[in-house]
């Protein structure tokens, strides 16, 4: 057997132990370690997304809670107890004489999210009540401004509500009114606020926006004007500017809208871009001020204000 043929049996007997020792070992080692390769690197993947919901969890409980914490209670009767008490205390605060009720029947509101909840162990959570919503009202009598204040106050008023109805009967040619305030609150079954102390409402910025309504009252029907004061004078007198207040500025259906009173005879006007109060025209206005011209002349007249505290523009 010459030497050639020698090396080449040697290196094939070679290639067959190593293949015979890599089908034994992968059999054996590899194949295996693989396996628990792979079952290590998803049972961490699963464990980052148990650890991933548990800190969810903790966050959203907080979350629950300050919400909880805005609730009356966590039960009908304390949240019946408490809205009356609440609405009573409101109203007493701006001065009205008061009605004070709530609803026969509450309202429970299941997860929208319940087709989400599938198998035998997801059945509680599917079935769970979110929340409950009860219904309250107060009514009575009040003038202008006591109305005001009293939606004002139960908006400021920390706890969940939604203001649904807001009825204003005027009297008395808008000295006095019949007031209805239908208003919904929530509550989470068995869950009860950290504190039963609600701090007390804000309504100081609210109430500065409403005086300049109150002072107006748009419910109060301006005097007649006596027949003697209709008669046509013989030389036409100047337009009295200085009588007419800029009350308010709104933005209406189709756009900006601005509020006049005269304080001599009640009359109201409201004036859209491009309108005019005698010769004045409106050129435009925001939130604090109305701008006009007469002639060439350009000046605007803050809210509040009357046209005879009009303030030039420079041209």
């Amino acid at each position: 057997m010459s030497r050639n043929l020698k090396i080449i049996i040697i290196a094939v007997a070679a290639i067959a132990s190593m293949w015979l020792v890599y089908r034994v070992a992968g059999g054996a080692y590899f194949a295996p370690r693989a396996r628990l390769l792979k079952q290590i690197n998803d049972d961490s993947k699963q464990l980052e997304v148990y650890r991933n919901a548990e800190e969810d969890f903790a966050r959203v409980k907080v979350e629950i809670q300050q919400r909880v914490n805005r609730t009356l209670g966590g039960n009908r009767a304390t949240v019946d107890h408490r809205l009356r008490t609440r609405l009573n205390r409101l109203a007493e605060h701006v001065g009205i004489e008061k009605s004070v009720d709530t609803a026969p029947v509450v309202k429970p509101r299941e997860s929208p999210a319940k087709a989400k909840f599938v198998g035998a162990g997801s059945r509680e959570l599917r079935d769970e009540i979110d929340f409950v919503e009860v219904e309250g009202w107060v009514s009575g009598t009040a003038t202008f401004e006591q109305a005001l204040r009293l939606v004002a106050f139960i908006d400021a008023d920390p706890w969940i509500k939604r203001i649904d109805r807001l009825r204003l009967v005027p009297k008395d040619n808008g000295e006095r009114f019949e007031v209805y305030i239908g208003l919904t609150t929530v509550f989470l079954p068995g869950r009860e606020p950290d504190s039963l102390q609600l701090p007390e409402p804000d309504a100081g910025a609210a109430a500065a926006r409403l005086s300049k309504l109150v002072a107006a009252n748009p419910f109060r029907v301006p005097p007649a004007v006596p027949a003697q004061a209709q008669a046509v004078a013989q030389a036409p007198a100047a337009f009295a500017y200085e009588t007419w207040f800029v009350t308010g500025v709104a933005r209406g259906p189709g756009g900006i809208e601005v509020w006049l009173l005269n304080h001599q005879t009640r009359e109201a006007r409201c004036l859209a871009i491009g309108e005019s109060l005698h010769e004045a025209a409106l050129l435009a206005a925001d939130n604090d001020a109305a701008h006009f011209r007469i002639g060439q002349q350009k000046f605007f007249v803050t809210v509040g204000k009357s046209f005879g505290d009009r303030v030039a523009v420079n041209q």
